[in-house]
């Protein structure tokens, strides 16, 4: 009895297998041999598309990358070729001075003669804002161009009083129309600096008595033959020019370049907003880059601080990625960022510490608008060759159907 009922169920499991073959091979015949010959045709098409395309954009990512430094390195030597040029000036101004007044120091009792020797610079240099001299008595003696490219001369008379006059064409004294009460060079920064390092130096930056702007000086003091100090010479350079320059030069249309201090103190920017603050009692205040109210620039100093602890840790040149929060719509998006940091050494002592910070949505725009052109033409070219694979399969199929019917047609006796 075991044995038969062991019998009838592999019986049962046969007939189970046997119709689900049935089943398989009715559904397979169900499909037309049109279709069996387009499907393959079909899935290569798009498999081989599918690698072009990947591999395509792949390429155009680095590619993309490639072009990013490139350009990268251009704006930043670009931008280097500026600052340098723009320095440059007052450094030449104050060498020429000194070697020529070695011999013989200027007479600051002769204001005239001064005057017309920094007019005559003033007009050679023109992106100097300041030539002057402060001496060991507290006399000023300087010409500056002022914003209407005009140039006035400012001079001590009566100390502490300081007078300004516009200078003509001809060299001559104008009208007087401005007159601080009380000015001693003796206290600013271009001359305590100068008398002592007692050689040509930057001065620190600092702002200026007369506008609200910052600037620095390159300076320096000259002593007669027997070693007495007589004066301290410099000339000056507005730092918003150099923001002008960060501005022209951006690497990328939505990146941002800012300069510091080894401080940490902002030197300029390439954004509108000035690199330093109004007090309530209209004073200038400098501003530090990690307070700056552009979170561009604050968070770059952040993240700086956190993986060097402190500027003065920063090789020549450096590299680092941070993820910066911008308002997009209404809420806060975190959007890749890459820094690019090199310090700047000018002459005189001078260094600075300059980043640039490029958006990583900027560096893939083109990747980006050529990844969706090759998506777009990788369909097109699916479609056409799926229509040109079928009207082909209909092509090579017909000639099979028609031998298939000639063929039913003489099994059924049909030669009509």
């Amino acid at each position: 009895m075991i044995h038969k009922k062991i019998t009838s169920q592999v019986q049962v499991k046969l007939l189970m297998s046997q119709n689900t073959a049935n089943q398989v091979k009715q559904r397979f015949k169900k499909v037309s041999i049109r279709t069996l010959m387009t499907f393959p045709f079909i899935l290569q098409v798009t498999v081989a598309v599918w690698i072009i395309g990947y591999f395509s954009f792949q390429n155009a990512q680095k590619n993309a990358n490639d072009f990013s430094n490139k350009l990268r390195a251009t704006a930043i030597a670009s931008l280097k070729n500026e600052i340098s040029d723009y320095l440059e000036t007052p450094i030449q101004i104050i060498k020429l001075s000194a070697e020529t007044q070695r011999e013989k120091p200027l007479d600051t009792q002769k204001p005239i003669e001064i005057i017309q020797q920094f007019r005559t610079l003033t007009n050679v240099f023109p992106s100097v804002r300041e030539i002057f001299l402060g001496d060991i008595s507290g006399n000023f003696i300087g010409v500056i161009r002022q914003p209407d490219d005009t140039l006035a001369v400012k001079i001590t008379e009566d100390f502490p009083k300081r007078n300004w006059y516009v200078l003509n064409d001809q060299g001559k004294f104008g009208a007087l129309f401005k007159t601080e009460a009380a000015y001693d060079p003796r206290s600013r920064p271009w001359y305590q600096q100068a008398i002592a390092n007692k050689k040509l130096i930057w001065s620190d930056i600092y702002p200026f008595a007369d506008s609200i702007d910052i600037g620095i000086s390159a300076t320096q003091f000259i002593f007669d033959q027997q070693g007495n100090p007589k004066y301290a010479i410099a000339a000056s350079l507005n730092l918003g020019r150099i923001s002008e320059f960060l501005e022209k030069t951006r690497v990328t249309p939505n990146s941002h370049t800012f300069i510091v201090e080894r401080s940490g103190l902002l030197v300029a920017t390439s954004n509108i907003a000035p690199p330093f603050t109004i007090t309530q009692e209209g004073k200038v205040q400098r501003l530090k880059a990690s307070d700056s109210s552009n979170p561009f620039i604050r968070e770059t100093m952040i993240g700086v601080n956190k993986r060097f602890g402190e500027i003065a840790n920063i090789q020549d040149t450096d590299k680092l990625e941070l993820s910066i929060s911008r308002d997009l719509r209404g809420y806060k998006e975190g959007e890749k960022q890459l820094v690019e940091i090199f310090i700047y050494r000018g002459a005189a002592g001078l260094e600075w510490y300059v980043f640039t910070v490029i958006p990583e949505s900027d560096i893939l725009a083109q990747a980006n608008h050529d990844t969706a052109s090759l998506i777009w033409i990788c369909i097109g070219v699916v479609i056409i060759l799926i229509i040109l694979g079928m009207i082909t399969t209909r092509w090579i199929v017909k000639p099979i159907f028609q031998l298939r019917e000639a063929s039913i047609a003489i099994a059924g006796e049909n030669y009509d």
